[in-house]
Order: C-alpha cells, then structure tokens, then sequence
C-alpha cells in the first residue's frame, strides 16, 4: 500500500523516530572514545556517562532537521561534567558545562552504599521501615558532584525525616550529617 504522505513527511519520520537502545548504546561509546584522553588523570580514570537522549538542530529553510544524540559524561577524577553530541557515527560538539546535570540512578545507589558504610548513619540505614530520598544540595560549584539523601520512616501515614547527608562523589565519602532529635528536628 502507497502511502500519501510527502517526501518531506517521510525524511521527518526518519528524523523524529525514537532513540534506541542501539543508537545510543553506540553515541555513548563515540562519545566516551572521543572523551578517552580528557578521562585520564594520573594513569587512572574515574567516569560516568549519564545516558543518552534525542536532539535535533534546526533545519534550514526547506531542509530536513538533523538528528542529534546528547550524552552527558561525568569526569569525576578531573571534576568535570561534558556534554557531547553525536551526529551519526562522529562527535559534532564537545562542551564542559558550569553545571550539574541531574543525578543519575546509578549515581543515587553509590550514593547510598557510601552513606551505608558510614559508621554516623549505620544503624538509621538498617532500621526497619527507612526508606531514602535524593535531592540537590544548594551551593554546588562547578567541577563538584553530590547527592544529598534524606532517610525517612513512615509514621501514622506521614513520611518523617530521621537523617540527611551529603555524599560527595568526588571525594567517595559523605559530608553535612544531620539526624533526628527527640522531636524530629535535624540536628548537628
């Protein structure tokens, strides 16, 4: 069946399509393979790329937008945060940002293991029924990465706050705890 659709419609369609999983399983690895000497700091290297997601630039007048790829890479070694961008099968822009990106879940989970084997905040991790939030601290400069966690129970159908830290993770260890008084107020 012929469809009616424009050759424009058509060149759109190809455009606009869904990132998938291959695509940008393969922006992430041009993106870190551009990136590879920028990570190393030392002989070593210590980095995460956040993911990848769809973007486009204009296109000119009668012409087709082209597909682009963001991928956010953190450096945490060097204290950097880069957002590159994939045109195809090469790097079309490299960037280092002033500012966080947000959080990835991976990031969330090393988070929470850092606060898990910190002795201050041990046994409100392991009690019963505490659950964890992550949220941005206020302050971070550019170049620093951490999460704050709040640690919360539920009483009487209200989530109290029993802990907060700060993790950086930069520097693997966390930072600014505060915990529950006897009336529920965070204290030193």
């Amino acid at each position: 069946m012929k469809s009616n659709a424009s050759r424009e419609t058509n060149r759109l369609k190809k455009v606009l399509k869904p990132l998938g999983r291959t695509e940008a399983g393969r922006a992430i690895e041009t993106a870190v393979e551009h990136l590879g000497p920028r990570l190393i700091r030392d002989g070593r290297s210590r980095y995460r790329a956040l993911g990848a997601q769809l973007g486009f630039t204009r296109g000119t007048d009668k012409g087709t937008p082209e597909r682009r790829i963001e991928v956010f890479v953190i450096d945490y070694l060097n204290r950097r945060h880069f957002r590159v961008v994939v045109a195809g099968n090469r790097v079309a822009e490299v960037g280092e940002l002033d500012w966080q990106p947000a959080f990835s879940a991976e990031e969330i989970e090393e988070a929470e293991a850092i606060v898990a084997r910190d002795e201050r905040l041990r046994t409100v991790v392991r009690r019963r029924g505490v659950f964890s939030s992550a949220f941005a601290p206020g302050g971070n400069a550019a170049g620093e990465r951490k999460i704050g966690l709040r640690y919360l129970v539920r009483r009487r159908g209200v989530a109290a706050v029993v802990a907060k830290a700060e993790v950086d993770l930069v520097e693997q260890r966390v930072m600014n705890v505060r915990t529950s008084g006897s009336r529920g107020a965070p204290n030193g």
